[in-house]
């Protein structure tokens, strides 16, 4: 998904269990999966922020076809005007973000694919449509941000900046991603991700006094720009049907000011007879998104949903 490449890889094995009985020459097999996560930040006093995503994937022998959106809403009831600043002080509040829905960038991504008994194999280009975009019809000033852009900034924290060109407000990406999914044993399951990608602005940049706020506590977004990440995650199958899993992850940005962020999440994956569920919980583990739980960090929990399709 837009989070992961291959958000439910450690359960290939059930997703490619209806396709091992059809001719493999032949066959089209898929999945839906989808994800619903609950979020807090810096930005989002008060909690209660939602983002959603959908994908859905196409399999033609070795070729995988991937096409997925999702969407972020903040439900933190509106705060009225921001709290009042010292006299003389030029730093602007922060507001208190209001009832706010932000739109991701929908991803496009084919690619190759090939699952064997010890790993399983995807490489994949792809490319995002520019919809997330900053709100034009408000009219932020030094004491009254706008709350789109830091909606928007808040959002790209949630996944600790992984795959961030899928929040990335007023930017086209071309990406590509890589996964490889290791069996060393019969309880021990070994995921490692990759992904660059190329961003551009297609839209105006924002409110320059809010963007230099925003800049010193998120990822300092400055296109154009390249962006790299990596991720390790090991799983023990405490049972076939239930994994226990920790993620490791790094994305590192060409240009800004603040271009490194990383973080852990562990996660619970249950597998049952027609899909499969994942619980995860993110923390980020520098800055400029925080570390853990403190007052300035983002974080967040997730909790997803796979099911494969029959094959045809």
């Amino acid at each position: 998904m837009g989070v992961r490449v291959l958000l439910f890889a450690l359960t290939a094995q059930a997703s490619l269990a209806g396709a091992q009985t059809a001719d493999p020459e032949t066959s089209v097999t898929g999945s839906l999966e989808y994800e619903l996560g609950f979020f807090d930040g810096t930005f989002a006093v008060g909690g209660r922020n939602t983002a959603q995503q959908l994908e859905g994937s196409v399999r033609v022998r070795e070729l995988i076809v991937r096409l997925g959106w999702g969407v972020a809403v903040s439900a933190t009831p509106p705060s009225g005007l921001p709290p009042e600043q010292p006299e003389g002080s030029e730093e602007p509040s922060p507001l208190q973000i209001g009832r706010h829905v932000y739109l991701a960038n929908p991803w496009l991504r084919a690619g190759w694919a090939r699952a064997a008994e010890r790993a399983d194999v995807e490489i994949a280009l792809g490319a995002t449509l520019p919809v997330a975009r900053f709100d034009p019809q408000s009219a932020p000033d030094r004491a009254h941000f706008d709350r789109s852009e830091v909606f928007a900034y808040t959002v790209l924290g949630m996944d600790g900046g992984w795959n961030l060109w899928t929040w990335a407000p007023d930017a086209l990406a071309i990406t590509l991603n890589g996964a490889v999914m290791g069996r060393p044993h019969a309880r021990i399951t070994l995921l490692g991700e990759a992904g660059l990608a190329l961003l551009v602005r297609v839209r105006g940049a924002g409110d320059p006094v809010v963007l230099d706020f925003l800049r010193e506590a998120t990822l300092d977004l400055q296109l154009p720009a390249v962006v790299a990440q990596l991720a390790f995650e090991p799983t023990l199958w405490a049972h076939r049907r239930l994994g226990l899993g920790l993620r490791t992850q790094a994305v590192w940005l060409s240009e800004g000011i603040d271009r490194f962020q990383s973080s852990l999440e562990p996660s619970v994956v249950v597998k049952l007879d027609s899909f499969a569920l994942r619980a995860s919980l993110m923390v980020n583990l520098d800055e400029p998104y925080g570390r853990g739980f403190e007052s300035a960090a983002v974080w967040s929990a997730r909790l997803g949903v796979r099911v494969p399709l029959p094959p045809r």
